[in-house]
């Protein structure tokens, strides 16, 4: 009896002779053709998950197999990334840069939220910033906010500057004084204005080294001046402001080689009530009072027919002409320019031209006494070789070594 035989169907296969019965492929193999003996293992990057598979399928994004006959994909670990589909070596999950992170099985890295960052690659997880940092250089590390500097510890923390300094800038290595037309009153403080002058800053080494201002800390306000500095010579590093008393006015000035605001008194003719930039002038008619607090009525000023006899009050004439003698050096002290580091500058060029000159005045005579004394010995040896040869030193060698030994001592007190 004759009993016909069926082929087995893709996915499934038969390998012993007289076997009615087709088995499916095992897991990590496939069969795509009927009648088959075998099944073919899955290559590295694919894998079949169920039996009886007519093909394999590749591994997605983010996973990656470097085996054969695998029923599944390898996820890539956190920190990693994969773009692409059948990968077949675990050097496709590449680690992320610092600045972002990733989870397990991820096709792209992401940038760490805000107020957080990654140090280092492979990153799974970004870390908080701690307090007073924020994130910087692309999230790759933190730096301190402005107002603070970084502690000398093993660990990064920042602290903030005390009152009378400042850091203008994040990441800031160290804390400034408030100059001469700011102060701080409080810790942290950043920077909220500009100053035009330099000054000398002592670095955590010991040296000194010259800073520009570019900016500085808040600003007196108009008739106030800075109150417990931290450089009281100086007047450098004001904690708090104050306002002028009355009788004066806020100006700047020159100490120590920077403009500080600080407070005068008024001009002859002039008031102030306190907290005040510029004092105000008495009318005509009137005289400031001895503290500058007031203006005082002149009794019987000349013409003023207060004195009975047109103003021939010899009394009245002397303090009419005071009053006229105070609203010229009132006059005269407003016209006049406070010191300023232009005198002090202009000054220092005319000082160091001076040095320049007589420094090329001195090194061209030391040039020249070189010279004369080579001419000296040139001419003492001629001399001395006429003797050595029996014959006196000729007549000019005589008189040439005369000049220039007379020129020599000459030129020793004055300029050639």
């Amino acid at each position: 009896m004759f009993i016909r035989s069926q082929l087995c169907v893709a996915g499934t296969f038969q390998g012993v002779v007289g076997r009615d019965v087709c088995d499916a492929c095992p897991q990590g193999s496939a069969n795509d053709a009927e009648g088959s003996g075998t099944c073919a293992p899955c290559v590295p990057g694919t894998f079949a998950s169920d039996a009886g598979l007519t093909r394999c399928e590749s591994c997605e994004p983010g996973t990656y197999q470097d085996k054969t006959g695998k029923a599944s994909c390898v996820d890539c670990p956190a920190g990693t990334q994969n773009p692409l589909a059948a990968s077949d070596d675990a050097s496709a999950c590449v680690a992320c840069p610092a600045g972002t992170h990733s989870g397990v099985k991820s096709t792209e890295c992401v940038a760490c939220p805000a107020e957080t960052f990654a140090a280092s690659e492979n990153a799974a997880v970004c870390e908080e910033c701690p307090m007073h940092s924020s994130p910087a250089d692309g999230k790759t590390r933190c730096a301190c906010d402005p107002g603070h500097v970084e502690t000398a510890s093993s660990s990064f923390t920042c602290e903030p500057c005390a009152p009378g300094w400042f850091a203008e800038a994040p990441d800031s290595t160290f804390c400034d004084l408030c100059g001469g037309d700011g102060y701080a009153a409080k810790n942290g403080t950043d920077a909220v204005r500009f100053f035009l002058f330099t000054y000398l800053r002592a670095t955590t080494m010991g040296n000194w080294t010259d800073v520009v201002f570019s900016l500085q800390c808040t600003p007196f306000s108009p008739g106030h001046v800075g109150d417990d500095f931290e450089n009281d010579k100086r007047m450098f590093g004001a904690k708090s402001q104050v306002p002028c008393s009355p009788g004066t006015r806020a100006r700047d000035m020159l100490v120590a080689l920077a403009i500080v605001r600080t407070c005068e008194r008024c001009p002859n003719g002039t008031i102030s009530a306190g907290a005040a930039d510029d004092c105000v002038s008495c009318d005509l008619g009137s005289r400031s009072s001895d503290d500058n607090t007031r203006c005082v009525e002149v009794v019987n000023a000349p013409g003023s027919g207060l004195d009975g006899d047109g103003g021939s009050s010899t009394n009245a004439t002397d303090e009419y002409n005071n009053l006229l003698a105070s609203y010229v050096a009132a006059a005269r002290d407003n016209a006049k320019t406070p010191a300023t580091a232009v005198g002090f500058f202009i000054l220092l060029g005319v000082v160091a031209t001076c040095c320049g000159l007589f420094t090329g005045w001195y090194r061209r005579r030391r040039i020249r006494l070189r010279q004369l004394a080579l001419e000296r010995e040139y001419l003492i040896e001629e001399a001395e070789s006429d003797m050595q040869r029996g014959k006196p030193p000729r007549r000019a060698t005589i008189y040439a070594l005369a000049g220039v030994v007379s020129y020599f001592f000459i030129s020793i007190w004055a300029l050639d």
